[in-house]
C-alpha cells in the first residue's frame, strides 16, 4: 500500500513526468496478492488511473464506490477522480456521493476538502459549503491547505478581506514549516498556489503594491523550477513567472506588463523550449503593447500590435489543436479563452478610438461573454 500511496501522488493529471508513479503502481500490483480484496481493488483502479489518466480512471473508480458503497475512504478516493470531469451528470453524482458520506462522517477532512472543491465550481451553490470550510479549519488548524480552502469560497463571494485572512494564516503556517524543515518552497505547490490567491485578492481590493509584493514572491519562488516538458505544466510555470505582469495588466499599467512579458520571452537563463508557451507569452506581450498604445490614443501602434497578436494567437491555436488528446488540454483550452478575451478587448478599444464614429461594442460583448463563461 505504500507503493500505492506513491502512485496516488500523481493521480492521473500531472503531465508527462509519470514514470516514477507508473513504477510505483507496478510494484503495488506485484505485491498485492496477500492484501485484503478491498486494497487489491483500490490498487487495480489506480493502475488504470496512472496508465490512462483521469479519463481512464473514471470507470474503475465509479465501479469501486458502487462495489463498496458504505466505505468512506473509497468514497473520498472516488470523489477525487470523478470530480475532475466537468459534465453535469458526473458533478451531481459526486455531490450526492459526498453528501451521503458527510452525513455519516461529518468530520472527515478528506470528504470536507473535496466537497469544497466541488462546490466552488458551482456559482449558485458555493455558499452551501461555507459551514464545511469553517469546520475544516477547526479540524485541521495546522494543515495549510485545509486552512486555505475556505479562502476559495470567500474569494468567489467577493469577500477579499476575509479571504486574505485565511490565505495569510495559511502562508504563516507554510513559512514556519519550510523554515523548520529547510525544504525549498518551490517544491510545495500549495505554497505557490496560496501566493497566487493573495496577489489576486489584493488586486481586487485595488492594492497594487501588495498585489505586486506577493506576485513577485511567486515569481521569485518559481525561479528554481526546472523545465517541465508538457505544454500545460509549462503554462502554469510561466503563469507564475509572469504573475507580476498580470497584476500590472489588472491595474492598467500596460507598459510595465509588456516589459515584464518581454523579459521572460527573452530570458536566456530560462529559455522557452515549449512552442505553446512561447506563443502564449508573445500573444500576451503584443496585447499589452496594444493596450498601452490604445491608452495613448495611438491607433496605428495599437492596430499593428493587434495584428502581431493575431499572428501569435493563431500559432497558439494551431499548436493547441495538436494537444487535444493531452491530459492537460483543459489548461491549454482555458488559456486559449484568456487570449481570445484579450484580443476582443483590444479590438474593442481600437474600434472606438475614433470618437467621431458610432460607438461599437461588438468586440467588447464577445470579451464579456468569454469572461462570464
Amino acid at each position: 500500500m505504500a507503493w500505492w500511496g506513491i502512485a496516488m501522488c500523481q493521480p492521473g493529471f500531472g503531465g508527462d513526468y509519470y514514470q516514477p508513479f507508473l513504477e510505483a503502481i507496478q510494484k503495488a500490483q506485484k505485491y498485492k496478492s496477500d492484501l485484503p480484496q478491498l486494497h487489491q481493488d483500490i490498487i487495480g483502479a489506480t493502475a488504470k488511473l496512472v496508465s490512462e489518466g483521469i479519463n481512464g480512471g473514471q470507470t474503475p473508480f465509479r465501479q469501486l464506490y458502487h462495489q463498496y458503497p458504505d466505505n468512506t475512504e473509497v468514497a473520498a478516493l472516488a470523489s477525487i477522480i470523478l470530480r475532475m470531469h466537468e459534465d453535469e451528470a458526473t458533478q451531481q453524482e459526486v455531490k450526492r456521493l459526498l453528501e451521503r458520506h458527510l452525513k455519516l462522517n461529518p468530520n472527515h477532512t478528506a470528504l470536507l476538502h473535496y466537497y469544497i472543491h466541488l462546490m466552488e465550481t458551482r456559482p449558485t451553490e458555493y455558499s452551501y459549503a461555507l459551514d464545511e470550510a469553517t469546520l475544516l479549519i477547526r479540524l485541521a488548524p495546522k494543515s495549510p491547505h485545509m486552512v486555505h480552502m475556505a479562502g476559495h469560497l470567500y474569494y468567489i463571494a467577493g469577500d477579499y478581506k476575509k479571504a486574505l485572512q485565511v490565505f495569510q494564516r495559511c502562508l504563516d503556517i507554510e513559512e514556519k514549516w519550510h523554515n523548520s524543515e529547510n525544504i525549498p518552497k518551490v517544491h510545495n505547490q500549495n505554497y505557490i498556489h496560496n501566493l497566487h490567491f493573495m496577489a489576486l485578492c489584493y488586486s481586487e481590493l485595488g492594492d497594487k503594491d501588495k498585489a505586486l509584493k506577493y506576485a513577485t514572491l511567486y515569481e521569485r519562488t518559481t525561479y528554481r523550477i526546472g523545465q517541465p516538458r508538457s505544454g500545460g505544466t509549462m503554462m502554469l510555470l510561466y503563469e507564475g513567472r509572469i504573475l507580476p505582469a498580470l497584476v500590472y495588466l489588472r491595474h492598467g499599467d500596460y507598459k510595465m506588463a509588456a516589459d515584464k512579458l518581454q523579459y521572460w520571452v527573452h530570458q536566456l537563463d530560462y529559455k522557452i523550449n515549449q512552442p505553446v508557451v512561447k506563443s502564449y507569452l508573445l500573444s500576451m506581450y503584443h496585447y499589452a503593447v496594444g493596450m498601452d498604445a490604445a491608452k495613448k490614443q495611438d491607433k496605428a501602434a495599437a492596430t499593428y500590435a493587434f495584428k502581431e497578436m493575431m499572428v501569435t494567437f493563431n500559432e497558439f491555436e494551431q499548436l493547441a489543436l495538436q494537444k487535444e488528446k493531452d491530459i492537460e488540454f483543459k489548461i491549454i483550452n482555458d488559456t486559449h479563452d484568456i487570449l481570445n478575451m484579450a484580443h476582443f478587448e483590444l479590438a474593442g478599444w481600437i474600434d472606438n478610438m475614433d470618437v467621431t464614429k458610432p460607438f461599437n461594442d461588438l468586440a467588447w460583448r464577445e470579451a464579456i461573454d468569454l469572461k462570464g463563461y
